[in-house]
């Protein structure tokens, strides 16, 4: 029987198909030479159209449409199996970029068909597969010309604004975090209590707050492509779940979760609660103590029974769509449960090894390296402008720290291509890290600050010298860890500038006291290296570490053996001692972990002769000696006067 369908729905459907083959053709050329942007802006706006492509594509389509229709036709004849399967093809072959097909099929129905039913069942899903790929493509592949240069004037060749695919999955995991409550709403249980029904609600209203503060703290991540695939898995997994419950093997696995009665109830969901708990600690304690580390193998099953019950959802659908006596009352006892654990910071390590492998996935595009960080800099900081996020430059340079002493980084490697990244950048090629930081923060520099609005560029402008100074130790740490005594010297030097101008006391004097000891064991200049220590003051309390590190540079300051390895330094302690500057934001743990490795690290040399002792523990009080700036070095920055450094 043929389908019943209208000559104007055809010419539509002709004419929205034609602007999307038209934005197609202008897609492929400027992805396959950005100067084809300007060759649009010299030719006349109708030779830009491409119409002759689109032409092409007509020509070839709209013949093939007879060949086509036959097994569409049977397809759909099968049954609503036949008719998904042909639907799902149509959105594939949109999202793949082929609009010349529903084109063609509408124009031979318009003219030869008039029930085809290529037109009905596979060129309109070919039509909304291929706006759904234009919201996940960026402007300047398929605007106009004319809008393209108006969007270049405001945001620059650098910045990438939002894609509508933000909006688009943001608002589908809104709507997967309300199902819970909408399932509440309007599934009735006529047989459900008063207590059943507080439960039910109870559950809902729990499950639906963990899913949106997760989704809430997925923006925060900082590789939109990866952002944007988290979000499709997350909306995924709550659909094929909410599916699950409400096919034939739900009813299934309700009854037999009611039939064991130690498992319902409100006891039942406390061991519920309980197990989703223990779970939780044992693939804590698999992972091992730092979020670099993997999960083992033998610890999968325990992660997937523990996907179960996260967050309560799979009970909470279940009590909600089956409303067997029991089931609310656990559900609701185990999403409380796994509520209480999320604010008491669960997903704290999660979210941190999803940060590391967002700030990894930087270093597979050298050749589009500048189009990611353009969308990170209007995620990061023109889309909020009153809590500018620095943390991805930060994330490196503790990466960097950690690649220093030969971790792999997860997520470093990508699945095809870079042989190098496959294996830990130790040593100097650890500043691989530090080069991308730079880079991005030269990027905020030139494209973010001339365009950041007047009231919050001090809170910007006192981020980014931060990040700055933060990184300059992160390279003095790889340099040093790496053998580079010379290069580390200036690196450390030039961060004990900044934070002298940060105002951060401890991050200075840590910085000079590293200076020291390169100075006198590595260097072997133990005069330079009086007279740096001789500049120090330590404070009336200093912290444990660095009195500990200060000791450390008397002993090399006066030859003697170095004593770093007699007592392990903590990096928690590292990130304590420099929590003491209160106007510095809190120091990445995995940098702190660098430094205790430099302050753990042994570096002994005897004493040349000559040189006069200088006593441990002495005053460290300023003298007459001249100054580093009168002894000029090629590897040895001068420093600055007295009055420029009091300006």
């Amino acid at each position: 029987m043929p389908v019943p369908w209208f000559p104007w729905s055809s010419v539509a459907l002709a004419v929205v198909a034609l602007v999307c083959s038209v934005i197609r053709t202008r897609e492929r050329a400027r992805r396959a030479s950005p100067q084809n942007v300007v060759l649009e802006i010299a030719l006349s706006p109708l030779a830009a159209l491409r119409l002759h492509r689109v032409a092409l594509g007509v020509l070839l389509w709209t013949p093939l449409t007879f060949l086509i229709d036959v097994p569409v036709a049977f397809l759909v004849g099968t049954g609503a199996a036949g008719t998904v399967a042909v639907v799902c093809a149509g959105i594939a072959l949109g999202a793949a970029g082929m609009p010349q097909i529903a084109l063609g099929a509408a124009l031979c129905q318009a003219l030869w068909l008039p029930g085809s039913y290529v037109t009905t069942v596979l060129a309109l899903p070919i039509v909304a597969g291929y706006l759904l790929r234009l919201l996940h493509i960026g402007p300047q592949y398929w605007r106009g010309y004319t809008s393209l240069l108006l969007l270049f004037d405001r945001q620059g060749p650098v910045i990438r604004a939002g894609l509508p695919a933000e909006w688009f999955w943001g608002g589908l995991q809104a709507g997967a975090a309300l199902a819970p409550v909408a399932a509440a709403a309007l599934l009735p249980a006529p047989d459900a209590g008063a207590a059943d029904t507080a439960a039910r609600w109870a559950g809902a209203l729990l499950t639906a707050a963990q899913l949106a503060l997760g989704a809430q703290r997925m923006r925060t991540l900082a590789n939109r492509r990866l952002r944007l695939a988290a979000r499709g898995g997350d909306v995924l997994g709550t659909v094929s779940l909410f599916a699950i419950a409400a096919s034939p093997a739900g009813p299934w696995i309700a009854e037999r979760w009611a039939g064991l009665p130690f498992l319902t109830g409100f006891a039942g969901g406390a061991l519920l609660a309980v197990a989703a708990i223990g779970l939780l600690a044992a693939l804590e304690l698999a992972k091992g103590q730092d979020a670099t580390s993997g999960l083992p193998r033998w610890a999968v099953p325990l992660k997937l029974a523990r996907a179960l019950l996260h967050a309560g959802l799979a009970a909470v659908l279940l009590s909600l769509l089956h409303p067997l006596p029991g089931l609310a009352p656990a559900a609701a006892v185990l999403a409380a449960a796994e509520f209480a654990t999320l604010l008491g910071g669960r997903d704290r390590r999660f979210w941190d090894h999803q940060q590391i492998r967002h700030a990894a996935s930087f270093l597979w595009f050298d050749n589009d390296r500048e189009t990611l960080l353009g969308g990170w800099l209007h995620d990061a900081f023109l889309s909020r402008p009153h809590h500018p996020d620095f943390s991805l430059p930060r994330t490196m340079g503790g990466l960097a720290a950690l690649s220093a002493q030969g971790w792999m980084v997860p997520g470093q490697a990508p699945l095809v291509g870079a042989p190098e990244l496959k294996r830990p950048l130790t040593g100097i090629a650890a500043t691989r890290w530090t080069d991308v930081a730079a880079y991005a923060l030269d990027l905020v520099e030139t494209q973010v600050v001339p365009r950041f609005p007047p009231a919050h560029l001090p809170a910007l402008e006192r981020g980014l010298a931060v990040a700055r100074a933060e990184l300059f130790t992160a390279r003095a740490v790889v340099l040093h860890l790496a053998g580079e005594p010379a290069e580390a010297l200036g690196q450390w030097r030039e961060a004990a500038l900044r934070y002298r101008r940060l105002g951060a006391p401890v991050h200075e004097l840590v910085a000079r006291l590293f200076m020291v000891r390169l100075l006198a064991v590595s260097l072997a200049r133990p005069a330079d290296a009086r007279r740096e220590y001789a500049r120090i003051r330590l404070p009336d309390e200093p912290p444990p570490v660095v009195r500990h590190l200060a000791r450390l540079a008397a002993t090399a300051v006066e030859g003697g053996p170095d004593v770093a390895g007699e007592s392990r330094v903590d990096a928690k302690a590292v990130r304590a001692a420099l929590r003491r500057d209160d106007r510095m934001p809190a120091a990445d743990l995995r940098q702190c972990m660098g430094l205790a490795a430099l302050v753990d690290r042994v570096e002994a040399r005897p004493r040349e002769p000559g040189t006069p002792p200088v006593t441990a523990g002495a005053p460290l009080q300023p003298s007459g000696a001249p100054r580093q700036s009168d002894l000029p070095r090629q590897s040895d920055p001068p420093q600055p006067s007295q009055s420029q450094e009091r300006r």
